[in-house]
């Protein structure tokens, strides 16, 4: 008796290059001017959180609009300050579906009220604002100022 060969039954065409970036590495191109502009006493990371995490922050009326078992990718925007013993501050969070790229939301301590980008204009637009906002400078002058009194 012949054993039947198991047929290959994955698409050819299964891994089609996603011509937007994805905001992962936006941010992490963005992560990267922060330290060159800082001239390194802040660094920022982009790191993955844990979806519970999350869900758990996100505020009542997103969280009614975005199913616990929703798979989405997770990050947080970090601020990290060497010279003060790797202190971390988390500056926002984004998350974003694992199948998609957008929406993107983006929420937490600069951003206020917690933002929807639906393509990547709306998320570097948003990006824009929370690096430009008075808060963002604000927490930045003020690690730096710290930094100044440490090594002084």
């Amino acid at each position: 008796m012949m054993v039947e060969p198991i047929p290959d039954l994955i698409p050819d065409d299964l891994c089609t290059e996603i011509a937007l970036p994805r905001p992962v590495a936006v941010l992490r191109a963005q992560a990267a001017l922060l330290a060159a502009k800082t001239k390194k006493r802040v660094r920022a990371e982009v790191v993955p959180l844990q979806s519970m995490d999350y869900l758990e922050s996100l505020s009542k009326f997103s969280r009614s609009k975005t199913p616990r078992n929703s798979e989405r990718r997770l990050y947080g925007f970090n601020l990290v300050v060497p010279a003060l013993e790797n202190y971390t501050y988390q500056a926002f969070r984004v998350s974003y579906p694992v199948a998609e790229v957008y929406p993107v939301t983006l929420s937490g301590a600069l951003v206020e009220p917690e933002r929807v980008a639906t393509n990547i204009v709306q998320f570097t637009e948003a990006l824009r604002q929370i690096f430009s906002s008075k808060q963002f400078h604000k927490v930045v002058n003020s690690i730096v100022s710290e930094v100044a009194a440490v090594k002084a």
